[in-house]
């Protein structure tokens, strides 16, 4: 008898409960392109003599097209729907006990893994390809409005920027248990380059000034923004710190990072606790810290009286935002450390 029966059982039966979110996936993904290109059609077919011209009906066909640039993301809602394809897969085995039954059978951890990621991420690439296709054969119809290398261009960028945001929220259903708690856990740590890129900007505010201060600025901010696989690339700039390929390059290393941590973690995850809230006692760290830094960045935003260039605003805001975020920390440790203190003693 072998020691597992990967891959025929276990794929088909990842399949099935994978496949209905996949097409979901597949409609949210085409639903707009189809929906603007019906439009076009039926405005076409019932056109009179009083209606606009065709060039004019054609325009949101053509802004569609003009959207697919490797450069600016227009397309976030893809990012966030790929995050939560990624937390699906493990939370699908999490609920009502799946995941000690399909461990019980001769199954190897790291298969269970291997075939839930081959499985979306071949959804994912397989939905953004005909997608591509379907960009392509459009954009030949109304006389090439875009070069196809660009809307090749575009299908690699968010392929890499969708593969980024799924690997996130991959890895982190690992370790916390609730479905939607762990999607907002998903999308804040997704979102932490934009939360530098905000900090950097506070920063800089404190020490320099004048256009061409701030040019260089939001030049830094952009790139740092790009790297959030949510964000995605936003060099509008004329000068951009860095091209897409560098961030496409960080999507990739993104991507491999988070999905080998969740290998780490799903080999060393203690099955007794898979169904709480964390499967490790340190996220509550992690947790504890995160926390204070959004309630440390909220309150010294309210102390300062909000966004604005005034260099004393800076060093204030810095002082509430790293003295909430401490006693935030400070004071979660102790609560867990009395309760746990409690819970050993019953």
């Amino acid at each position: 008898m072998r020691a597992s029966f990967f891959p025929e059982a276990i794929v088909y039966k990842q399949w099935r409960q994978l496949r209905g979110w996949l097409i979901a996936w597949a409609l949210f993904t085409w639903a707009g392109p189809v929906h603007t290109l019906v439009g076009y059609w039926t405005a076409m077919q019932t056109r009179t003599a009083y209606s606009p011209p065709p060039e004019l009906l054609a325009q949101p066909v053509i802004a569609m097209l003009h959207t697919l640039d490797p450069h600016v993301n227009a397309a976030r809602h893809l990012a966030m729907a790929a995050l939560v394809v990624g937390v699906v897969p493990m939370a699908m085995e999490r609920a009502r006990g799946r995941l000690l039954i399909t461990l019980a059978a001769p199954i190897r951890r790291r298969d269970l893994l291997a075939t839930q990621i081959a499985i979306c991420l071949t959804g994912i690439w397989g939905v953004l390809l005909v997608l591509t296709l379907f960009d392509i054969a459009v954009n030949k119809a109304f006389g090439t409005v875009v070069p196809t290398v660009q809307i090749l261009a575009w299908f690699l960028m968010e392929g890499l920027q969708t593969t980024a945001a799924f690997a996130v929220g991959f890895a982190v259903s690992i370790g916390v248990g609730p479905t939607l708690f762990a999607m907002v856990c998903a999308l804040l740590l997704a979102l932490v380059p934009s939360y530098a890129a905000m900090m950097t900007t506070e920063l800089a505010n404190m020490t320099m000034h004048g256009p061409a201060y701030w040019n260089a600025v939001n030049r830094i901010t952009q790139a740092v923004e790009s790297l959030s696989p949510i964000q995605g690339p936003s060099l509008w700039s004329e000068h951009p710190v860095i091209s897409p390929w560098h961030v496409g390059l960080w999507y990739a290393v993104w991507s491999v990072g988070w999905l080998a941590l969740a290998f780490a973690m799903f080999r060393r995850l203690p099955l007794e606790r898979e169904g709480g809230l964390f499967s490790f006692d340190a996220l509550w760290d992690v947790l504890l810290v995160g926390t204070g830094l959004m309630a440390g960045t909220v309150l010294g935003l309210i102390a300062v009286g909000g966004m604005s260039q005034n260099p004393q605003r800076t060093p204030v805001l810095l002082a509430v935002w790293i003295l909430v975020a401490a006693l935030t920390w400070l004071t979660g440790r102790l609560l867990l450390t009395r309760l746990a203190r409690r819970a050993r003693r019953a």
